[in-house]
């Protein structure tokens, strides 16, 4: 799997920080931007889940634009084929005003062991839209 490259990954980072009480709202690009909304949703083997979303209202309803669901990994020593960091994997991607739901990647227990699924080709594109998303995250919201 393909993981956020380091720019996006400091932007995550602070996300994150942020996120340490389970969720954040930032909302420092009023009235231009959306704000962005970071939750800690669950806990996989490998480590946290991290939902980063811009949300709108239509109809009454809260609409994802879009909602990303991130994996954040942390390696503390150096082994085969691992530095040692700080990885987020995004997992997701949901778009409410187009109709589109994509996972990406699926963790499933089977037998208790965890057992991942992984589609390359769109794993690595949210890769390439999320390495965008975070800078234009961070200069909207200016973290």
């Amino acid at each position: 799997m393909k993981y956020l490259g380091k720019q996006a990954t400091k932007v995550m980072n602070t996300l994150t920080e942020l996120a340490k009480d389970g969720h954040v709202k930032v909302d420092n690009g009023k009235p231009d931007f959306m704000a962005v909304v970071v939750e800690r949703v669950r806990e996989v083997e490998y480590g946290p889940v991290y939902s980063v979303t811009h949300y709108y209202e239509q109809n009454g309803d809260l609409m994802c634009d879009p909602d990303v669901e991130f994996l954040k990994v942390v390696h503390v020593f150096e082994r085969v084929g691992a530095k040692p960091g700080t990885f987020y994997f995004p997992l997701t991607f949901r778009q409410d005003n187009l109709g589109i739901d994509q996972q990406a990647v699926i963790f499933e227990t089977v037998d208790g062991k965890t057992v991942t699924r992984c589609n390359r080709k769109t794993q690595a594109d949210l890769v390439t839209f999320c390495n965008q998303w975070m800078r234009n995250i961070k200069n909207q919201q200016r973290i």
